[in-house]
Order: C-alpha cells, then sequence, then structure tokens
C-alpha cells in the first residue's frame, strides 16, 4: 500500500469542521497508529460501546466498558446530556514487551486506549485503578473537547485538568475509589503542581504543548474552583462552564 484514502469526518469537532477525505501517504499512515488500522477489532457485546484489537485480555475490555458507561452516566448528570450513540473505545494492545505503559486520547467522539507490555496481561486491583482513571478522564473530554470548545485563551492544562478532577470526583461518587484514595489525589496534584511552578516562572502560556503542560495545576484549579462555587451556593460545575463555551450539540 502506498497510499490511503481516508473517511476522518469523525475526527472533527462540530464547531471545528474539517475536510471529510484525508488523503495519506505510506509514510503519513504508519505514523498514524491507531488512529489508521487495517483489521478487525473486536465487540464486546451488542450493546457496548467498545471495540478491541485481537488478544486483548477480557479483563481489561470489561473494565474499560464499566468505566466508560458509569462515567458517560455520571457526566450526563453533571453537565447534560450530549449524542454518546456514536461514541466508541478503541483498545489496543501489545503484550510482547516488557513493563506496561499505556497511552491515551480522544478525537471527536472516538476514544483510543493503547496497553504495551505483558504487566497488562494479569489482573491487578492496581491496574484496575489506572484504566479506570484513564478511560474517565478521556471521557469528559466528550463535553470539554467535543460537545464545547474550550473559551478563547484557555491553556491545555487547565482543559486537561478539569477532566482530571472531574474524572477523580465521579469515582469517588460512585465508590470506586474512596475517600482516602481521593485525598491522597488531591495532594499529590498540589504537590506536582508546586513543584512544577518552582521550576519556571508562573504558569505557562495557552500556547504551551498538551505533553508539556501540568495536569496537576489544572487540577487544582478546578478543585479550587468547584470548592468556591459550593461555599457560595452555586453548583460546583459552574466553574467549568465558565471555562467552555455553551454546547453545541446534545
Amino acid at each position: 500500500v502506498t497510499s490511503l484514502k481516508v473517511d476522518v469526518s469523525a475526527f472533527c469537532s462540530p464547531h471545528r469542521p474539517c475536510e471529510p477525505i484525508r488523503n495519506y501517504s505510506r509514510y503519513q499512515w504508519e505514523e498514524a497508529d491507531p488512529y489508521l488500522t487495517l483489521g478487525t477489532l473486536g465487540k464486546n457485546g451488542e450493546d457496548s460501546r467498545v471495540r478491541y484489537q485481537a488478544g486483548t485480555p477480557d479483563w481489561i475490555i470489561r473494565a474499560a466498558d464499566y468505566s466508560s458507561e458509569d462515567t458517560l452516566r455520571q457526566g450526563i448528570e453533571l453537565f447534560g446530556s450530549l449524542d454518546s450513540a456514536n461514541t466508541h473505545v478503541y483498545i489496543f494492545f501489545d503484550g510482547t514487551a516488557a513493563g506496561t505503559s499505556w497511552r491515551g486520547w480522544s478525537s471527536g467522539q472516538s476514544i483510543y486506549l493503547k496497553f504495551q507490555g505483558e504487566g497488562w496481561i494479569t489482573e491487578t486491583e492496581a491496574l484496575l485503578g489506572v484504566i479506570d482513571a484513564f478511560v474517565s478522564h478521556e471521557i469528559f473530554h466528550l463535553w470539554n473537547s467535543w460537545a464545547a470548545s474550550p473559551a478563547e485563551g484557555v491553556p491545555p492544562w487547565l482543559t486537561e485538568g478539569f477532566a482530571e478532577f472531574y474524572s477523580l470526583m465521579t469515582r469517588n461518587r460512585s465508590g470506586r475509589i474512596d475517600d482516602a484514595e481521593t485525598v491522597q489525589a488531591l495532594a499529590r496534584s498540589a504537590s506536582g503542581c508546586m513543584n512544577a511552578l518552582s521550576r519556571g516562572q508562573g504558569l505557562p502560556p495557552a500556547s504551551t504543548p498538551i505533553d508539556q503542560s501540568p495536569y496537576e495545576c489544572g487540577l487544582l484549579i478546578a478543585w479550587l474552583a468547584a470548592d468556591l462555587d459550593s461555599r457560595k451556593g452555586h453548583s460546583p460545575t459552574d466553574a467549568w462552564n465558565r471555562v467552555f463555551q455553551e454546547q453545541q450539540v446534545g
């Protein structure tokens, strides 16, 4: 194969339209993994939104399915409904390497999770927690990156921090993590933000790339904003609504 023509409309937000067809040269699509996947993905039941690569351990599929559904349910309660019928979670797995590594991102209504390492073959409580946090964070980007765009000038670390904060809060609400774990996570974020700030000249500008952004500072600000709103008798989600424009789909 020397080139591919791909329908990429699913990767565009309602307010950031792009061309419906994109041409990829060979080197481009080889570097685009896992957006472009040749082959068949399995489906975890007729009503499941999870799609997975052959060889993915069953426990990872089940964990991602549960986390995505519970987070969507709570997200709708907090921020309102959105058209999630075409929201899918794509899981890619490679158990040949040593250790455990993972990465994930969302694009449009599609959420991509990639697990690498033989450590993922066996289910553990610690790894279940990793998947839960991982999936929940990406699900919240359906509200703050797809259904609603960040307001002008909002930096990526704040966008990511809001997803981190509400992932933490909803997992606590549903009993997936207890109060002690939640407090520890908040304390780690506060410490991580202070460390990040001590190495620079304050909070980074909006132009800072996501992979160089202090998620911890975004989580800390989201936490403080939600607490302040609650003390004033407002909804703790009011801060979210001020940072992100009104939903345009749903």
